[in-house]
């Protein structure tokens, strides 16, 4: 039985989900043990990321994956987000996503701060192909602490 919690991951590209059994493929976390791969102790480690043109988003349990420089300004990825599906509730195998009317109601975090909208991904130093970037409701971090729907209670 599959429990439907709302989490999961979108490919903004694409604007469809990724799914549940292949989303590790996708996000390059897949550990190997092949011979010259790297290998801590005889444990299979996930290997060094390939893809540098996508970026990555946590947003209420679910990962959004989009094609984005750091160049962009952090303004500018938060309206192709938004268009291309974070905060649009579409139904995906593992429940409905969480909701936001517009994408000013986005803030984006790198490192547990807040991006600046006005400036790009890089000058605040985020690297090519990050995927650990929070997007957050901006009602939530005024509030200083999550709702009780939110993700962060389950």
């Amino acid at each position: 039985m599959l429990l439907k919690t709302g989490k999961g991951a979108w490919d903004c590209d694409l604007r469809k989900e990724i799914l549940p059994e292949e989303e590790a493929i996708v996000f390059e976390e897949i550990a190997t043990a092949k011979e010259g791969d790297f290998v801590f102790e005889g444990i299979p480690c996930v290997q060094r990321r390939q893809d540098f043109d996508h970026l990555a988003f946590f947003f209420s349990g679910c990962r959004y994956r989009i094609k984005a420089s750091v160049k962009e300004t952090c303004l500018s990825l938060k309206k192709r987000l938004f268009e291309s599906g974070l905060g649009r509730g579409d139904e995906m195998t593992t429940g409905k996503r969480r909701t936001v009317d517009r994408y000013d109601a986005i803030t984006l975090l790198y490192s547990c701060e807040i991006i600046p909208e006005e400036s790009t991904l890089e000058e605040f130093g985020v690297p090519p192909g990050c995927k650990s970037l929070i997007a957050i409701e901006t009602v939530l971090i005024k509030a200083k602490k999550p709702a009780e729907s939110d993700s962060y209670w389950n």
